[in-house]
């Protein structure tokens, strides 16, 4: 632990001098795994296959830290190294994150399972992409797909009475992914399955990952983010604090509204990596005021914390105040009652993961950034950490042995917070303990390791034999074909 912590710290006043004297960097051929370039995502986790704990934190934070990157406007996915981490363009606006600009799940599994296109479409050369949001909830199964970290359904509503609002969006290395293999055609999964050649995802040493740009070519990634939705006039010293937005929000009728503010409250990582096929990899970040006030971050809080009341109150075992009504397209939203929302004993005793929190703020100390912290990772057990094996309770799917027993994002999870005696055993794996693709009914033994990927996104493919299909009409709703 300590000969990481060093490492870390050696490397850090190089990654600060880069952000705060951005200029144009040769870019390499080949992604190195140490991440020598910020804006470069690595790879690998460092040290494999001794990898420690600490090691999958760092690789967490550098990830979160090249995604968060400017991106070019000319390429999904690229990384503009000639602009510093946090910084906006002429009109004092934020530029989009590099996985802002990936496809969202919209652009993939499209109505009758048609070819979604070429990476680059639809993108318009230097015109930043106007942000449109339609998740109310991370099950938002009335009109939106699922996402890819499954959950009960409900949506959750700040203290300011508005509701978070949701997107999932996935890297080029996945997306291509799809189209090569045709699995944006649930058919295609079926066929595949049915004759054992179902292809796994790319895990960045592959020849798919290595024929893309050098900037994309790790693993197959998903992105699931959450956005607070500021009030007007609220003041700067607020949105300072935030990765902050304008963006268009859909209602539960369909119609789009006025752009608003929005600013970025917790965003989850899902990675494969060459050596993480048997769980992939998770890391979650949220802002540091979403449960509690947190003073030794600096600067003006707000008057109280996104999703609870100052003082903290704590709501028992469940971590939650009470559920809201699901949200159902075509229907009246339910009462906007803000959700309290307690801080889960975990995020209050982890010295390492706060040590490792502490050195990487301080390196994107002055940019938005600062104020989010990495709440947990979810991946196979480091050296010298603990083990836990996540094992179905209907003993239909294989276990799965990763480092801890639990972690939950409170702006995603937050109805599946691990508080009090449910600490026991949440984690991401499980509920992707039964990520499978789609495949015939009379599958030999169908819940095989073979065919356990971990994602979600693959069922949310749509047949092209099918008589009916779901109508699948959000891309109209932004690019008004």
């Amino acid at each position: 632990m300590k000969k990481t912590l060093v490492a870390v710290a050696v490397l850090l006043p190089f990654l600060f001098m880069l952000m705060a004297c951005p200029g144009k960097q040769e870019k390499p051929d080949v992604v190195s795994s140490n991440n020598a370039t910020p804006w470069m995502v690595p790879v690998e986790v460092a040290d494999t296959p001794n990898a420690t704990e600490n090691d999958y934190y760092n690789f967490g934070w550098q990830t979160f830290i090249a995604l968060n990157w400017p991106a070019s406007l000319s390429y999904r996915g690229k990384p503009d190294s000639s602009l510093a981490l946090g910084a906006k363009d002429a009109t004092g606006n934020m530029y989009p994150a590099v996985w802002e600009t990936w496809k969202e799940q919209y652009d993939i599994f499209l109505a009758n399972a048609i070819n979604p296109g070429p990476w680059n479409w639809m993108l318009q050369n230097n015109a930043a992409p106007v942000k449109v949001l339609r998740m109310f909830s991370k099950n938002d199964s009335n009109r939106v797909f699922d996402a890819f970290n499954q959950a009960t359904g409900e949506p959750l509503i700040d203290q300011d009475s508005q509701f978070v609002r949701y997107e999932v969006r996935t890297n080029e290395s996945e997306y291509t992914y799809y189209l090569n293999n045709k699995y944006y055609n649930a058919d295609s999964q079926i066929n595949a399955v049915a004759n054992n050649r179902f292809v796994g995802f790319p895990k960045g040493n592959d020849s798919l990952s290595k024929s893309l740009p050098a900037w994309a070519q790790f693993g197959a990634t998903e992105i699931k983010a959450s956005w607070k939705v500021f009030k007007p006039n609220t003041p700067a010293t607020i949105l300072e604090r935030y990765f902050h937005r304008s963006a268009i929000l859909i209602d539960q009728y369909g119609n789009k509204g006025a752009p608003v503010e929005v600013g970025l409250v917790g965003l989850h990582i899902l990675r494969l990596t060459p050596t993480t096929g048997s769980s992939w990899y998770w890391a979650s970040f949220e802002q540091v005021d979403n449960l509690e006030l947190q003073p030794q971050y600096g600067g003006t809080l707000p008057p109280s914390p996104t999703f609870n009341t100052n003082p903290v109150k704590l709501y028992g075992d469940s971590g939650y105040s009470y559920k809201p009504a699901s949200i159902t397209f075509g229907k009246p939203l339910p009462p906007a009652i803000p959700v309290g929302v307690c801080s889960p004993p975990f995020l209050q005793s982890n010295p390492q993961l706060d040590s490792i929190n502490k050195l990487y703020t301080q390196s994107v100390k002055g940019t938005p950034f600062q104020y989010y912290q990495m709440i947990g990772t979810v991946n196979p057990p480091g050296k010298g950490g603990s083990s836990y094996t996540n094992v179905d309770s209907r003993n239909k799917y294989p276990s799965v042995t990763v480092n801890t027993s639990w972690l939950a994002n409170s702006t995603m999870e937050t109805y599946m917070i691990p508080s009090g005696v449910q600490l026991a055993n949440n984690n991401c794996i499980t509920c992707h303990i039964s990520g499978y693709p789609q495949m015939p009914a009379n599958t030999p033994t169908p819940y095989s390791g073979n065919y356990q990927i971990f994602t979600f996104l693959p069922r949310l493919a749509q047949s092209s034999s099918m008589k009916k299909v779901m109508p699948v009409d959000f891309v109209l709703v932004r690019g008004k074909k």
